[in-house]
């Protein structure tokens, strides 16, 4: 009687543990793809925030390009921003996605480009700095992106603003992240450039704020 009734404990407890497991993976997938879905959705919104002014990218010295550029820049910045965390907080919770990534990565070359262009063209003065990463193999990445954070927030307190695009070079399936690597000769991880400057080390916020300040 005693030996049946363990049994029967037993299987409960077993029962009751899949099922506990079961729920907490479906509810682990839901959240996975409701954040996927959020992000793809981000970019979509930018992909289309940036499209007007692309098309005027192609009219040389059109200042309508400008005019609208200006217009925009303040939004296309901040979602460009918004997307880089959300990728940020899904790796960090173990959720890797490389299309998503790639789709990412386009969309900031795309940005990049707009800002050169405006760099050039019109009354934009805002410092451009690409970071090259790599989430595979790099002991001071996420050192570097906190001390790209800090100097951000530093400029952000002075009422100054720094435009920052990154890129994981371990996605070696970007033809974007592989041609910006090659340019700009990265060789190690982290890499910073700075006014057109390769900086193939960790550098802290007080000494990106220096290669800012020296761009004037």
């Amino acid at each position: 009687m005693t030996m049946t009734l363990n049994w029967k404990v037993y299987v409960a407890v077993l029962i009751i543990t899949l099922t506990i497991l079961g729920v907490g993976v479906f509810i682990g997938t839901e959240l996975s793809l409701n954040v996927i879905d959020n992000v793809e959705n981000k970019i979509k919104h930018l992909d289309s925030q940036m499209q007007s002014v692309e098309l005027l990218l192609l009219a040389d010295d059109d200042p309508l390009f400008c005019d609208i550029y200006m217009e925009k820049i303040s939004d296309i910045e901040q979602e460009n921003y918004v997307i880089g965390q959300k990728l940020e907080e899904m790796e960090t919770q173990g959720y890797y996605n490389t299309e998503l990534k790639k789709n990412y990565f386009e969309l900031e070359m795309r940005d990049y480009l707009l800002s050169v262009k405006a760099k050039e063209q019109c009354d934009y003065h805002t410092p451009l700095i690409i970071y090259f990463y790599n989430n595979k193999n790099c002991t001071d990445c996420n050192e570097q992106g906190n001390e790209l954070t800090t100097a951000r927030d530093e400029l952000s307190d002075r009422n100054q603003l720094i435009r920052t695009y990154t890129f994981d070079g371990g996605i070696n399936e970007s033809i974007v992240v592989s041609s910006l690597e090659n340019k700009y000769n990265i060789t190690s991880y982290p890499s910073l450039i700075i006014g057109n400057v390769t900086y193939n080390k960790l550098l802290t916020a007080e000494q990106i704020l220096v290669k800012i300040a020296e761009l004037d």
